[in-house]
């Protein structure tokens, strides 16, 4: 529907947690756990592709864990709390889940991904303590999207540690850390 001011809403079963802009087409996560694709060849006049389908089991999502989706190609990987899936994107009418593993340090929150050479690059923190938080470092072998395998993982305890991101540039990963310090 187009609001007043111009502005197009896209409903869903949920509110939006997450998304990813490809091309045209637009990939949506709402807090009930669904996905849903959508065409925005013409932005006035979205088309529903495919969804919403479930993608979390029946498990609902919250804005307070977080979640985050990638593309490439015709696969999808979402994270969401303490889990990783691997979702087949390559017919939008039939949205598929390949695969799914819980991460290797149990519940977090904030997930950040990136994908690289068939790796995927996963960094996040664990709530704990009320002294120091855990930040997560792991990887996974996706290039079977279908059998999800953890490469290894790395966790750092440290004091005012908050939001950890990923990225990868000229194919070197990046860690990005606020200490909330100010430095």
């Amino acid at each position: 529907a187009t609001r007043e001011d111009g502005v197009t809403q896209l409903s869903g079963n949920g509110d939006a947690i997450t998304g990813k802009l490809v091309g045209d087409r637009l990939f949506l996560v709402d807090t009930d756990g669904s996905l849903a694709i959508r065409d925005l060849t013409d932005p006035n006049n979205p088309v529903l592709l495919g969804g919403p389908t479930p993608i979390t089991g029946g498990e609902g999502l919250s804005f307070d864990s977080g979640a985050q989706i990638e593309i490439e190609g015709n696969i999808a990987y979402f994270t969401a709390t303490n889990t990783l899936r691997t979702i087949d994107i390559s017919d939008p009418a039939n949205i598929s889940v390949l695969d799914s593993v819980n991460f290797a340090d149990g519940d977090v929150r904030y997930p950040h991904i990136a994908i690289m050479d068939g790796v995927l690059y996963f960094a996040s923190k664990r709530p704990n303590d009320i002294d120091a938080s855990t930040t997560l470092f792991e990887a996974y072998n996706v290039q079977d999207p279908s059998n999800i395998l953890l490469l290894g993982d790395m966790t750092q305890s440290a004091r005012d540690r908050n939001d950890t991101q990923i990225a990868i540039m000229d194919r070197k990963i990046y860690f990005i850390r606020n200490t909330g310090t100010g430095d």
